[in-house]
């Protein structure tokens, strides 16, 4: 897991904010790597660099916003 969350897979450091915070929903039992997830996402939440609507792809190592921004798939935050 990279500072500012957890990466889709072993290619590179790109994230899904949405798919992250489904990921932590489905921990079972592991309070504190849920926890982890969620901490991460707030800070690249908090602490982005770009002030456009939130970007749910991103780069977990620099929190830079990559392509997409203020889509519906953000609504899998709140499920």
């Amino acid at each position: 897991m990279n500072r500012f969350g957890l990466p889709l897979d072993s290619r590179g450091a790109l994230a899904k904010l949405d798919s992250s915070m489904w990921i932590a929903a489905m921990t079972r039992g592991n309070t504190e790597q849920r926890q982890q997830i969620i901490d991460n996402l707030y800070t690249f939440a908090h602490s982005t660099p770009t002030r456009i609507p939130l970007s749910d792809l991103y780069d977990t190592t620099t929190n830079e916003a990559v392509y997409f921004t203020a889509r519906p798939v953000l609504g899998g935050l709140y499920a």
